[in-house]
């Protein structure tokens, strides 16, 4: 009888110890998985040089421009492209030159820029869209 509750205890014993080592390798791999989205998300990520041109009879608007995301929302970068390049053909065409050209009216343009894309995307993850080249010619 003795060998038998030798026996059951050692099996309490060990079903014990595998399940707190579960437990210590559940809780470190959530640890390390939250971490690294906390990395991912304080990462900032860009997408690839957008071209954009518009010109009409009066002058002519080239630009070149860049979406800002987290490394975790790099993904967005590729959809948001596309809406970006839409808007931005559509806001170039419309604008007029002399607010665009103004001190500041190039940031409240990249900033009108960002809030529509986010709101045509349905999304608020597009953090900032940047201006890298901007070539203005009057006609």
């Amino acid at each position: 009888m003795s060998s038998r509750v030798a026996r059951d205890n050692n099996l309490i014993v060990y079903s014990l110890l595998i399940v707190s080592l579960v437990l210590v390798v559940g809780y470190a791999g959530a640890w390390w998985y939250r971490q690294h989205m906390e990395r991912l998300h304080s990462q900032v990520a860009y997408s690839p040089p957008l071209e954009v041109a518009v010109s009409n009879q009066d002058y002519s608007v080239a630009a070149t421009l860049a979406i800002k995301t987290s490394a975790a929302d790099s993904d967005l970068a590729q959809p948001a492209r596309r809406v970006l390049e839409e808007l931005a053909r559509e806001r170039l065409s419309d604008a007029d030159p002399k607010r665009l050209l103004a001190p500041n009216g190039l940031k409240a343009w990249q900033e009108a820029l960002r809030d529509a894309s986010n709101a045509r995307l349905h999304t608020d993850k597009v953090q900032e869209v940047l201006v890298t080249d901007f070539v203005f010619s009057a006609l």
